[in-house]
């Protein structure tokens, strides 16, 4: 699958697309921002355009933060096997691995 953009619904009902895109002018890239008016695509242009693309930004940072907490919580949960013993040798008991997100998380504390 590819990713072709960021799909954001407002509290009003509103839907806007975030995409990146070429610009052709300045050689580079850019974040582009389109709302959904009677079925299409229009581009959101103006003044109003950083500031809807600063709430989907964020809506995108929210998104990843619920993303690494429930993968923290479902390794968690995992229940890992203890490793088989040799005899004479003492099982060794695996401790599940903290995330990046679970160190800054702890760091910023």
């Amino acid at each position: 699958m590819i990713a072709k953009g960021l799909l954001v619904r407002n509290e009003q009902g509103h839907e806007f697309l975030l995409t990146t895109g070429s610009s052709l002018l300045q050689g580079s890239h850019e974040l582009v921002v389109t709302r959904k008016v009677r079925n299409q695509w229009v581009l959101v242009e103006g003044t109003e355009a950083p500031e809807i693309r600063e709430h989907l930004m964020g809506a995108l940072l929210e998104f990843f933060a619920g993303l690494c907490r429930t993968l923290n919580d479902s390794n968690r949960a995992k229940i890992r096997a203890p490793a088989r013993s040799r005899k004479g040798s003492k099982p060794r008991h695996h401790q599940p691995h903290e995330s990046t997100i679970g160190q800054l998380r702890r760091a910023g504390d």
